[in-house]
């Protein structure tokens, strides 16, 4: 079993943080994770943060990333390029496109067409109107590197 590369800032004692360790304790790569209504199903080891959590990185957490890992650009100037590219992003899907990002993925729109839906709550129908929804497609590298077997 390979750990994974960057597990964030070593803990006060310099060691590994709690995610490295958990990687290496598990053998199947993937850990079972139970919902609020029981049902259990499988998270990555990558997706845990430090205290045993799943993690997410917000669009602040990953500018002050950029900028302590790239100390010759100003924090402001990665704002800048982060707002930059996200925008770019979302002009491509607004307009209809496709956006392709080689070894990491493409970001595009899924068509839903119009549906006869039920309300939970009443039990009536309501008419769903079509809708195109934002879709994200993983690239092969990508898949490789959150699955290397």
């Amino acid at each position: 079993v390979r750990a994974p590369q960057d597990l964030g800032e070593p803990n006060a004692d310099g060691k590994a943080t709690a995610v490295a360790s958990m990687f290496e304790a598990t053998q199947d790569r993937m850990l079972p994770k139970s919902n609020n209504k029981g049902v259990t199903h499988k998270v990555s080891p990558f997706a845990f943060g430090v205290r045993g959590k799943i993690s997410n990185m917000t669009k602040s957490q990953l500018i002050a990333k950029l900028a302590t890992r790239y100390p010759q650009l100003l924090a402001k100037d990665v704002e800048v390029a982060v707002n930059v590219i996200f925008e770019a992003l979302t002009t491509s899907m607004v307009e209809g496109g496709r956006t392709e990002i080689r070894g990491f993925g493409s970001f595009g729109l899924n068509y839903r067409p119009p549906r006869t839906g039920r309300n939970p709550k009443t039990g009536e129908k309501v008419s769903v109107p079509e809708k195109f929804v934002p879709h994200f497609k993983p690239g092969r590298e990508l898949r490789t590197r959150v699955n290397p077997t």
